[in-house]
């Protein structure tokens, strides 16, 4: 091989190693945060009681199998017990999937209520994200 094609060799081996690693690689979430809508436009942290609350992840990668759950709990919210978990969903990958995906609770917090309400009580809540049964990211909102 002549000396002026081996960088350009390497530099294909390199770039054939990186994609093989991102698709054949752990499963990943990662820059994941709150918003108000499932596309992540509109990113916050703060909620009206009325708002659908998703969880948008910018960057994911789950080859088949793998399983993604989410666990809400109510962190400091009248007449609620401190941290109390009050949803889990999990979900199984069925296809290979590369990119922006989103997690919702159905209902609202209807989980809180007795009364079949679905409307979120003010105060703060944490999401715990979890992929193969491991949690990778935790993350925190108000409802006012």
């Amino acid at each position: 091989m002549k000396l002026k094609t081996l960088p350009v060799f390497l530099a294909v081996i390199a770039l054939a190693t990186a994609i093989l690693a991102c698709v054949l690689g752990p499963a990943r979430l990662s820059k994941a945060y709150t918003a108000q809508d499932p596309e992540g436009k509109n990113a916050t942290s703060t909620f009206a009681p009325t708002d659908e609350i998703y969880i948008v992840a910018d960057e994911y990668n789950g080859p088949k199998g793998t399983t993604i759950a989410s666990k809400w709990y109510a962190v400091e919210v009248e007449g609620i017990d401190p941290d109390k978990l009050f949803y889990q969903g999990k979900a199984t990958e069925p296809f290979d999937y590369s990119g922006r995906m989103f997690l919702s609770i159905p209902g609202r917090g209807r989980y809180l209520h007795s009364d079949g309400s679905s409307n979120w009580l003010p105060g703060k809540y944490r999401v715990e994200l979890y992929l193969n049964d491991q949690m990778i990211q935790s993350l925190t909102f108000l409802v006012q």
